[in-house]
């Protein structure tokens, strides 16, 4: 959601609005690719410990099957837009019940 500076003048030391858009643009960019890396991270990291998980329940004779609505619940609780501790929260409660 795009912000809008207020009619004031620009924050202090910025006298070139054009170059402070620029900044401010080229930060959230960066920001975003950020969020991106760290959002893959962490599915890649949750998925290996399922997978890990799964395969000790098998070799246990446990059956227990992750199918595919399990690990969509689990992805969408682990969504950007919601904050660390409730994504903790979330996939703890779909996972331990």
């Amino acid at each position: 959601m795009p912000r809008r500076w207020s009619a004031g003048p620009l924050p202090i030391g910025h006298s070139n609005p054009r170059a402070w858009l620029v900044n401010v643009g080229r930060n959230k960019a960066i920001d975003r690719i950020r969020r991106s890396i760290a959002f893959r991270g962490k599915q890649d990291e949750l998925t290996h410990e399922l997978l890990l998980n799964a395969e000790a329940s098998d070799a246990a004779g446990d059956r227990i099957a992750l199918d595919d609505d399990m690990l969509r619940l689990i992805f969408i609780c682990c969504h950007p837009a919601f904050a660390t501790e409730v994504q903790v929260a979330l996939t703890l409660r779909t996972v331990c019940g």
